[in-house]
């Protein structure tokens, strides 16, 4: 039985990652004359719901080709009898049952794969600390920007509080168009810059030359 390849997963993610980093750097770029600096805020705010669901897609999509590649730590969570190998289609399912699939946290995503994957074929384990961390603030970013809650407000302040000591609460629009770094790139940008670094983490623990994937976008 054929195995399904996480190249084609991780092609669509380094694709449209880099897209959205050029098409951002194009607004950023233009002359508060061309479009007033609110609206480009509007824009970037907008971008961080498609960043995180390139995130959530390749999450879903690794999971499932993995998996696909040995069922036996399945097998032993759910106490079953499974064949080694079965097709992608029985790993979709057995993954997302009759609902479908939510990154609710890296940690929450690294505790699943640990779960349900074997060792060898479990790359999210791999994902160090500093990109937890950046992915977990960019997380609270996209949960405020999409449920405007009272929760989703205070954790993203925490955030403010603790890790940029900031005393007020900015709304992320001028938040993500801040400049940060020696290069002076834009704060939303760099978050971009994680995600890639966190995709390259991935690939290198299956063993997957990432530099084709990335001399196409």
């Amino acid at each position: 039985m054929r195995k399904s390849s996480v190249k084609p997963s991780l092609q669509n993610y380094f694709d449209w990652l880099q897209v959205f980093s050029k098409t951002l750097n194009c607004v950023y770029e233009l002359p508060n004359t061309t479009i007033m600096r609110e609206y480009k805020q509007e824009i970037f705010e907008a971008f961080v719901a498609k960043i995180w669901t390139q995130w959530e897609i390749l999450a879903e999509d690794m999971i499932i080709d993995c998996l696909n590649k040995d069922t036996t730590q399945y097998a032993e969570y759910v106490g079953l009898i499974l064949p080694k190998h079965i097709t992608r289609v029985q790993c979709e399912l057995m993954l997302r049952g009759i609902k479908y699939f939510e990154v609710q946290s890296v940690e929450e995503l690294r505790k699943t794969a640990k779960r349900i994957l074997t060792v060898k074929n479990n790359p999210f384990s791999s994902i160090t600390a500093h990109q937890i961390k950046k992915l977990e603030e960019f997380r609270l970013l996209r949960n405020y920007i999409c449920h405007y809650s009272w929760q989703a407000e205070r954790s993203l302040f925490n955030v403010y509080e603790t890790t940029y000591k900031l005393k007020r609460f900015p709304q992320p629009g001028p938040f993500l168009m801040a400049s940060v770094g020696k290069q002076k790139k834009n704060r939303l940008n760099s978050y971009i810059d994680v995600f890639i670094e966190t995709g390259k983490t991935l690939a290198n623990a299956l063993g997957i030359d990432y530099t084709n994937l990335m001399q196409r976008a």
